[in-house]
């Protein structure tokens, strides 16, 4: 679907399509049921497969409705099965996205590691000042070991930066899969 989505085919969907689709669904719930029994399961067959069905819609049958999908039977039995939904539309939200957000997010975790790690430091600094003689051992080797944090923990803001600069710097316009026109958002990161 995801191709067909990217050619722009809007064709009826072919039998070959319903046959992957048909086969990718019935593994994930046969998956799906799978992981969920025990052993007493199988020997009381509470989960047939009874079968598939699916409803298409035109253009002008786009619209709020109910509907059933076709009968499904089972087997050779007379048990029948009708399976009843419903379409709603409505407009897609204006929520603004942030398509930077995955970098945004990792430079402002490094910054607040950075300052979780300078506040440790000053606080055994300040441990250190009133420490006695054989507490002050330990708390230089937290110090020292504080130390090598904040320098490893600086040296990778660089590359973090470098990458939302780079995302901020690059046109979204066109990424959504279709060639959809998407507006870039301009998301403030209050400090």
């Amino acid at each position: 679907m995801t191709k067909r989505i990217q050619t722009r085919n809007f064709g009826s969907i072919t039998d070959a399509e319903i046959e992957t689709i048909k086969a990718a669904v019935k593994a994930k719930v046969e998956g799906a049921i799978g992981s969920n029994q025990s052993i007493w399961n199988a020997f009381t067959n509470q989960d047939d497969n009874l079968g598939f069905v699916y409803k298409t819609f035109t253009d002008s049958e786009i619209q709020f409705q109910y509907f059933d999908f076709p009968e499904i039977k089972s087997g050779g039995s007379s048990n029948r099965f009708v399976l009843s939904g419903g379409l709603s539309l409505g407009p897609v939200p204006s929520t603004p996205v942030d398509l930077c957000a995955t970098q945004r997010a990792a430079v402002k975790a490094k910054n607040e590691e950075i300052n979780s790690l300078h506040t440790r430091l000053l606080l055994l600094q300040d441990q250190l000042h009133h420490a006695t003689p054989q507490q002050k051992a330990a708390i230089v080797a937290e110090i020292n070991e504080t130390n090598a944090f904040i320098t490893q923990a600086e040296a990778q803001l660089p590359m973090l930066q470098a990458k939302l600069d780079s995302c901020l710097s690059h046109d979204h316009r066109h990424d959504h899969p279709g060639g959809v026109v998407i507006d870039p958002t301009i998301v403030v990161d209050p400090r």
